[in-house]
């Protein structure tokens, strides 16, 4: 490192952790006050969503003579073993136009592999991603 940056990068990381508990608080705050704002609103969204027939998407309603514009988004998880049984239960015609193959190799099964053909042709399916390097104070850790 260039001498003399010492005390600048002290001063950095010190503002970021004071900016990380800042930020930290403003995030719990935010989650309150969503809560709060759904509790409010949900016995009319609720309604509107079952009239118009949606359990997702966007709406607009009026509440308490303000136009509201509401958007649920929707996200679905599957359970891989229920899945896997089905797929022996139907046809493979059917099973490759209904399901989505999501194909990954451990980091450790890749290490392992000896074969050199086989771990050439990985690699070239691999894509290795490194998050940004968080710089801390070794001297705050051992305290």
């Amino acid at each position: 490192m260039p001498f003399g940056q010492g005390a600048q990068l002290i001063e950095l990381i010190d503002e970021r952790g004071r900016l990380e508990r800042e930020a930290g608080a403003v995030k719990g705050r935010l989650t309150q006050i969503n809560e709060r704002i759904n509790e409010i609103v949900k016995p009319a969204l609720d309604a509107v969503y079952l009239r118009e027939g949606k359990s997702s998407g966007t709406v607009k309603f009026v509440f308490d003579n303000h136009m509201m514009k509401v958007s649920v988004t929707k996200r679905i998880d599957w359970d891989s073993d229920i899945l896997k049984e089905i797929e022996t239960e139907i046809s493979e015609a059917l099973a490759r136009n209904l399901f989505k193959k999501i194909y990954s190799v451990p980091d450790a099964n890749f290490r392992a592999v000896l074969d050199p053909t086989l771990k050439a042709r990985l690699t070239l399916a691999r894509t290795v991603r490194y998050d940004t390097p968080k710089v801390t104070l070794a001297e705050d850790e051992d305290a």
